[in-house]
């Protein structure tokens, strides 16, 4: 699957923003653009938030734009991107979900 994405970099904290009007995922990065930090931090990310590999996600384009086009892999859930369980793994989300 393949997404477009605006980065800001130099923002407070790394976050998704929204989806924008044209379907443009929107995140704000701590990272300066300055020798590919943003990017890595892009992935890192998005890896950690979708629950995937680093490897299986790369910017096709953009590399030194604020918008880029990203490969995903096409079973991810980009819905994961709207939760506010920052940073949590699939373990902890299954477990999450069994106590209540």
């Amino acid at each position: 699957m393949y997404i477009q994405v605006k980065v800001i970099p130099k923002s407070r904290v790394t976050e998704f923003v929204e989806m924008m009007e044209d379907e443009t995922y929107k995140f704000r990065l701590k990272s300066a653009p300055e020798k590919g930090r943003a990017n890595k931090e892009l992935i890192d990310f998005l890896s950690k938030k979708l629950m995937t590999h680093k490897d299986k996600i790369s910017i096709i384009s953009g590399h030194k734009e604020q918008r880029k086009l990203l490969k995903l892999p096409d079973d991810v859930d980009l819905s994961y991107l709207n939760s506010d369980n920052k940073y949590a793994s699939k373990k902890s989300r299954n477990h999450a979900n069994l106590i209540i």
